[in-house]
């Protein structure tokens, strides 16, 4: 199952709908970007990043 696939997974699911999702890949074109949104990807943060980039997108699903 690829990271999309689980995301879809997830969001699908009412157990876990609700859970943030934060995907940390290297791929970095807006085509990516919006691709993993709608597959329910709450942040996406593109390699590589910072453990402050990190630590924001953590702080920002909750």
């Amino acid at each position: 199952m690829s990271g999309l696939e689980l995301c879809r997974s997830l969001k699908k699911n009412p157990n876990t709908k609700d859970l943030p999702i934060i995907a940390c890949t290297s791929k970095d074109q807006e085509i990516d970007k919006m691709w993993g949104k709608r597959q329910g990807v709450d942040v996406y943060v593109t390699k590589p990043y910072t453990e402050q980039e990190i630590l924001n997108a953590i702080k920002s699903v909750i």
